[in-house]
């Protein structure tokens, strides 16, 4: 009976060791994530809401999260793009623009990971200047603050007979406005023009072993101007 015992006692011991702990399951269970890229897109005129995740590993290969990505209640879909590799892609039209977007997905089959994305939507945004001068230039204003480090403004004019002309301003702005100088409009004829806006924001940064980057891009609905001497 003792032997008996003693063999079954070594074989427990045995297997105890042979046996993961429980970190080492919940690492190997884990997603090894080694770069997100988040994207979101609104165009205001159509309403029309674009929101994609991409993940990498540390191959630099990209896949699909096997329990998916959801935006609130949404499931994102997973597919295989020809350029892009594998995404999680959502669009929805109409839509409405949130400043925040918060990324949900299983990183196993326990823990649960949350990734924001935050834009202002910098409301009350206009011309201040209907008409702008060849001589003067104009202002585009809006409600807020003004734009930060990662804020890229993109102005792109068109005039009547086809002309354009585009303005990136990268940066931060004096308070919430955006000047239109002179040399922005001068290659365009005098009269009506289209003045189409695009407000980007991208922003990186890394948590634990995981690069993060977010990017934002938000249409406006084109602003009618006239350009006079």
């Amino acid at each position: 009976m003792r032997y008996i015992f003693a063999l079954l006692s070594l074989f427990m011991l045995l297997f105890s060791a042979c046996q993961p702990s429980a970190s080492q399951t919940k690492k190997e269970a884990e997603l090894s994530i080694k770069l997100v890229k988040y994207y979101v897109r609104y165009i205001e005129q159509s309403k029309e809401l674009q929101v994609e995740a991409k993940f990498f590993n540390e191959h630099d290969s990209s896949f699909i999260v096997p329990s998916g990505v959801f935006i609130a209640d949404t499931k994102l879909e997973g597919k295989k793009l020809p350029k892009e590799g594998w995404v999680h892609r959502h669009i929805k039209r109409p839509a409405g623009f949130d400043s925040l977007c918060v990324f949900r997905y299983n990183v196993s089959a326990t823990v649960v990971h949350k990734d924001t994305v935050s834009f202002p939507t910098y409301p009350d945004f206009k011309l201040a200047t209907p008409k702008i001068s060849k001589k003067t230039g104009g202002l585009v204003t809006w409600a807020g603050t003004s734009l930060t480090q990662e804020d890229v403004f993109t102005l792109i004019f068109e005039d009547n007979l086809g002309n354009h002309y585009t303005d990136n301003h990268a940066g931060i702005t004096r308070g919430a406005q955006l000047e239109i100088r002179p040399e922005h409009v001068a290659p365009l004829a005098k009269g009506k023009i289209t003045i189409r806006v695009v407000h980007k924001r991208s922003t990186i940064d890394k948590v634990g072993d995981t690069r993060m980057v977010r990017l934002v891009e938000y249409y406006r609905t084109p602003i009618e101007a006239e350009i006079v001497d």
